[in-house]
């Protein structure tokens, strides 16, 4: 039979990169990178060619938010289709290059 616990513990030093705490009993040393875990993931997909529909596959393991802007910068609305929480397919109205960037 394997002995099992939680443990909860508050960061009372939340500017810092890492938090350590030690289990005396069994001397487990867990160090947690705090900076990596409170960070978003984000992808951003560069479209080099004009086209109407960009499929893009980004990995981020989640449905992201989705912000498109074309090779000026401006800001261009996409219809953004969820195939999973991997892939979208962006559609616009017109052929464009530009980047989206998803978060």
């Amino acid at each position: 039979m394997t002995n099992s616990f939680v443990a909860t513990f508050n960061l009372e030093q939340p500017q810092r990169e890492t938090a350590n705490f030690t289990v005396q009993e069994n001397s487990i040393n867990v160090t947690f990178d705090i900076a990596q875990a409170n960070k978003d993931k984000y992808f951003v997909f560069e479209q080099a060619i004009s086209n109407q529909t960009w499929d893009i596959v980004h990995n981020l393991n989640k449905k992201p938010s989705v912000t498109v802007v074309d090779e000026y910068d401006r800001i261009v609305v996409p219809d953004v289709q969820y195939i999973d929480d991997n892939h979208i397919i962006v559609s616009f109205n017109f052929a464009f290059k530009g980047w989206a960037y998803l978060n």
